[in-house]
This record gives C-alpha cells, sequence and structure tokens, in this order.
C-alpha cells in the first residue's frame, strides 16, 4: 500500500520534531563540552588521578552521545530529502515499498525489513567502537 499525502505529512512532522530536539541536545552537549572543564588549574587541582579518569569518561561519553545525535540528524536530512524527491518509503536494495507501519516506527528506514535484516548479517560490527 503506498504511502498516502497524509501518512507522508505525519511521517514527517515526526522527523521535524525528533531534527529540532536533536538540535537542541546537540548543542546543549557542545555546550557543556566547551563550558566545563575537567582539566586540573592552579586554583582548582585535580585531588587524584581516578577523579580525571572519570573526568575524561565522562567528556568521552558526552562526545559519544553528541556524535550519535549528528548521526541521526543525518538520517534524518537524508529522509527528508528522500521525500522531497519522491524517493521516501522505497527500499534502496530491492525498490519495493516500505511499509507504512515499519515507517511509523523507524521513519529514518532506507530499507524493508528483509532487506535490512540482510545488510545487519552482512555488515555486522560495520566500524570502530563508539565507546
Amino acid at each position: 500500500m503506498a504511502l498516502t499525502e497524509r501518512d507522508l505529512a505525519q511521517l514527517r512532522a515526526k522527523l521535524e520534531a525528533r531534527r529540532a530536539q536533536l538540535l537542541v541536545d546537540t548543542d546543549t552537549g557542545l555546550e557543556e563540552s566547551t563550558t566545563r572543564s575537567f582539566a586540573a588549574t592552579p586554583d582548582r587541582p585535580i585531588a587524584e588521578s581516578g577523579d580525571e579518569s572519570v573526568a575524561d569518561e565522562e567528556e568521552d561519553r558526552n562526545l559519544a552521545m553528541i556524535g550519535r545525535d549528528v548521526d541521526e540528524l543525518r538520517d534524518i536530512d537524508d529522509a527528508l530529502a528522500r521525500m522531497a524527491d519522491g524517493t521516501y518509503g522505497t527500499c534502496i536494495d530491492c525498490g519495493c515499498e516500505i511499509p507504512v507501519a515499519r515507517l511509523n516506527a523507524a521513519p529514518t528506514a532506507r530499507r524493508c525489513i528483509r532487506d535490512q535484516e540482510i545488510y545487519e548479517r552482512t555488515h555486522a560490527g560495520g566500524g570502530a567502537p563508539s565507546l
């Protein structure tokens, strides 16, 4: 069943709302990274070496979350571009329609469930760990 204009409008609204939230989250995360200093200073030495390790870990976690959000923003922008060019809702591998239920659950989906499962099996662990 092809996507209706109503389906597209609802999915576009969902994508745009998520995009707006991610922009706020990313801005907040970047602001925290630049304003929060974990390094020792003359007026505030780090009490123990463990404190520095914890601070480094917190900063790494914050940057990893920002990276994840940026990746999701790219996926959303790609989905919105596919909506604009009329290819949204079509599997990039087999060309079949992606069911509306799948798009409601994962609005940035590029593949039908069958091809996504194949992709995940053949591209398992594709990349360096983020943490």
